[in-house]
């Protein structure tokens, strides 16, 4: 089973990608403020409970509430799952991370979360990552390491809790 690279979307994946880290670049600096300027835990309970607000208005607004009525109380049980140990959990410790860490060593741990993403992919589905692509990988670390200045970069508790919750 091979990987999407090098498939007919990359264009589009690419743009898609390059559109994400901008915005996300943009967004640990703002979460960063907000989980120092306020309760961290608080802060992601309010953020977690708009997502779902827009998520339920989403449905509502498709008309696909009968499709979460067919759910099983085991898919009900794994969803639950999924929205503890891929949403809950690690947005708590990222956000709490966040707030007694670096914003700029957090967002730089963040960022490798595409590399954890083909770890696992490779691994588990079997994907494959073509040489480019790995050595792109290699080249944005290297250049996030400098920007960052490594002298500055310190790795404590905040720093810690914001790799659990990537690897999450």
């Amino acid at each position: 089973m091979g990987g999407i690279m090098g498939s007919s979307d990359e264009p589009a994946g690419i743009s898609f990608a390059l559109l994400t880290a901008v915005v996300s670049g943009f967004a640990v600096f703002i979460n960063a403020f907000g989980a120092k300027s306020f309760d961290p835990f608080g802060y992601t309970l309010l953020k977690n409970a708009i997502a779902a607000a827009a998520l339920f208005g989403a449905i509502a607004f498709l008309s696909k509430f009968s499709a979460i009525r067919r759910l099983t109380p085991k898919n009900l049980g794994r969803l639950a799952f999924v929205g503890i140990i891929g949403g809950g959990i690690p947005f708590m410790l990222f956000f709490y991370g966040l707030s007694i860490g670096s914003a700029a060593a957090g967002g730089f741990i963040y960022r490798l979360l595409f590399v954890f993403t083909a770890i696992i992919s490779v691994l588990l589905l079997r994907h494959t990552i073509d040489k480019r692509y790995a050595i792109g990988a290699v080249l944005a670390i290297v250049g996030n390491l400098v920007l960052l200045s490594l002298g500055k970069f310190a790795f404590g508790l905040g720093e810690l809790c914001v790799l659990a919750a990537t690897i999450m």
